[in-house]
């Protein structure tokens, strides 16, 4: 199905736009502070910039709102073409914008973290397998 003669609603494409960063930023970290208060390890608590990216990354989807669009009836929702190319213009947008500005969002919100990630040492890595299964075996052989 080919959407190129289907109308547009910039309104819809902004306004959509806006609720996905609002919307998704307060819900996000407002459920994380909610369950903060829940029992559990200091440990495990994130930092706001650790949120925050949680949140960005949060903001690339899509795929389910457009699948809900193609399922309206276009006999009892008149609108349908204009709300389907507009959601479509949507996610495809936002999925580029905040897929093309990771990395630096990234570099900005968690610069120690991406350090982290690419220093490993994979003897450690192996040696920590190994334990792993061997583990497994240990488990398996008292059961």
């Amino acid at each position: 199905m080919f959407y190129n003669d289907y109308p547009y609603c910039w309104t819809f494409i902004i306004g959509g736009f806006f609720i996905i960063v609002i919307g998704r930023y307060f819900g996000i970290v407002s459920s994380y502070y909610m369950f903060s208060c829940c029992k559990g390890s200091s440990s495990n608590h994130l930092s706001f910039r650790e949120i925050s990216f949680a949140t960005y990354a949060a903001f690339i989807r899509g795929a389910i709102a457009f699948g809900l669009v193609e399922m309206l009836d276009e006999h009892t929702f008149p609108y349908k073409r204009v709300i389907v190319s507009s959601t479509m213009v949507l996610v495809i947008a936002s999925t580029c914008i905040f897929g093309g500005f990771t990395p630096i969002v990234l570099n900005f919100l968690l610069p120690s973290k991406n350090i982290e990630a690419l220093d490993y040492d994979p003897q450690r890595l192996t040696d920590s397998i190994r334990k792993s299964k061997n583990m497994d075996r240990n488990s398996a052989e008292t059961a």
